[in-house]
C-alpha cells in the first residue's frame, strides 16, 4: 500500500480538545461512566494553553481562536503546523500538558519556551 505526500500532510496530529478531555471518566457506585468533575477542566485547561503557546508562537498556521479571542475548538493535521510545530512534538513538547507547569494559573510556559529556544538556536 503506497501512502502519497497529501495522505500524510492530512494525518491528525490532535483530536479536539473535547474528544481528548471526554476521556477522563470516572466510574459512579453504580457502575455509571461520567465525566470526572476534576480531570476534565484541568485537561481541557492545559489543552488550550498549549494550542495558545503554539499560535502565539508561529507554530501552528490555523487559529485556535474566533475573531473575539474565544477558543475554537477542532482537530489539528500535520498540515497545520510549521516545520518548527513538528520538531516541538518531535521533542516531546507534548508531555507539557501533562505536567505541573500547564496546571498553573496562568500556565507556566517555561518548559516550551526552553524546547523553542533550543529548536531556534539550533536553526541559526
Amino acid at each position: 500500500m503506497t501512502v502519497n505526500n497529501a495522505e500524510i500532510r492530512r494525518r491528525r496530529i490532535w483530536s479536539s480538545v473535547e474528544e481528548i478531555a471526554g476521556r477522563y471518566i470516572v466510574i459512579t457506585e453504580d457502575g455509571r461512566e461520567t465525566a470526572d468533575p476534576v480531570m476534565q477542566p484541568m485537561a481541557r485547561n492545559s489543552l488550550i494553553a498549549m494550542r495558545k503557546f503554539f499560535w502565539d508562537n508561529g507554530l501552528i498556521t490555523v487559529s485556535p481562536f474566533d475573531a473575539k479571542g474565544e477558543f475554537v475548538d477542532g482537530e489539528l493535521f500535520e498540515a497545520d503546523f510549521t516545520e518548527e510545530g513538528l520538531e516541538m512534538l518531535r521533542r516531546k513538547a507534548e508531555c507539557w500538558s501533562d505536567s505541573k507547569a500547564a496546571q498553573k494559573t496562568p500556565p507556566n510556559y517555561k518548559p516550551l519556551e526552553k524546547i523553542l529556544s533550543e529548536i531556534r538556536a539550533a536553526a541559526k
